[in-house]
């Protein structure tokens, strides 16, 4: 058994969708950090009956929802050079992150693994130039830690050839 500690979490939506002999199909809007595997163990007990997952599919994260998906087959018809266009911004799943855009030296300092000083408090989502930098963790310091980096593509300067 895989002890778990115990965190608050709010349970906004749970609905019996279906019930046919032992077996009921759920639907629950949770906050982060349920963990549904639980939620059901703890149906159960409440039932007196014990219970378990057979199946789970996640419908919805933040702003991405089911409907909107593609299957791999869907993806795989679409012309190779189209393919790109299917996919999301980086930073889909950040959004309701607060952000900060860096300028001048600020921007390599963090690129490098440096804090710097934005008035930011907790996680944030990192710019510079439009482009995602990575995610920092604003602290009361006024200082923005980097947490994670996005790999920047490396633009080597031209060079003249040689005649």
């Amino acid at each position: 058994e895989v002890e778990r500690e115990a965190r608050e979490v709010v349970i906004h939506v749970l609905e019996l969708l279906h019930f046919e002999g032992v077996s009921a199909t759920l639907r629950v809007r949770c906050s982060k950090g349920t963990y549904i595997r639980t939620l059901a163990e703890d149906i159960g007990k409440a039932l007196g009956c014990g219970a378990h997952l057979t199946a789970l599919r996640r419908t919805e994260v933040g702003d991405l929802v089911l409907p909107r998906a593609l299957t791999l087959g869907e993806v795989e018809a679409c012309e190779e050079g189209a393919r790109d266009a299917l996919l999301l911004p980086v930073d889909s799943l950040l959004q309701g992150l607060p952000s900060v855009v860096l300028e001048g030296d600020a921007v390599s300092r963090f690129s490098h693994g440096n804090p710097v000083a934005a008035d930011v408090l907790g996680l944030c989502r990192v710019y510079a130039g439009g482009q995602l930098l990575g995610l920092g963790l604003g602290q009361a310091d006024g200082q923005v830690h980097p947490k994670r980096l996005v790999a920047q593509a490396v633009v080597e300067p031209a060079r003249a050839e040689e005649v």
